[in-house]
């Protein structure tokens, strides 16, 4: 019994592996084809329009997840932050002093020049980006939202449980 179970373990993985479509490996992942990119209903203004912030809110969710495709670190680090003000052409992102790290992340240049032209993509605008620490947002640990961790539970039908 215990050598059947391998084999069917490997293929498990496989399947898993092949469902993902990177069957020649992480080089695949560099960069997502623009018809695979999760598009909001019509986010996009006329060009030269600015965007306005409950756009931006609104979508914040779509801008992470594209960039989930692009570059997960990227992604995951944005995801900690909140757009909280448009001023000009340029979009602040506020983190919580706890995040210093995530901001500075961001702030590299090739980071921060990939974040930008995918909301320029999904809005077709140009927006700069302006990361900030701020002392009064406060940091939501909503864990189930985070994609890795809902198919997790969702794959062991698992539940999180929060100690108050």
């Amino acid at each position: 019994m215990e050598s059947l179970r391998i084999p069917l373990e490997i293929s498990l993985v496989r399947l898993a592996h092949n469902k993902k479509g990177s069957d020649s490996g992480p080089a695949n992942i560099k960069e997502a084809p623009a018809k695979e990119k999760i598009l909001p209903e019509n986010p996009k203004s006329k060009e030269g329009d600015t965007v306005s912030l409950d756009s931006i809110k609104e979508n914040w969710h779509t801008i992470i997840n594209n960039l989930e495709k692009i570059k997960m670190s990227v992604a995951t680090y944005l995801s900690g932050g909140e757009p909280t003000k448009i001023e000009g052409k340029v979009l602040n992102v506020s983190f919580p002093r706890d995040h210093s790290l995530h901001k500075e992340s961001l702030e590299r240049r090739e980071n921060k020049e990939l974040i930008e032209k995918c909301i320029s993509e999904l809005f077709n605008t140009n927006l700069r980006l302006n990361f900030i620490l701020s002392q009064d947002l406060k940091h939501k640990p909503d864990n189930e939202n985070i994609p890795f961790i809902r198919s997790a539970l969702d794959v062991f039908k698992g539940r999180v449980i929060k100690e108050e």
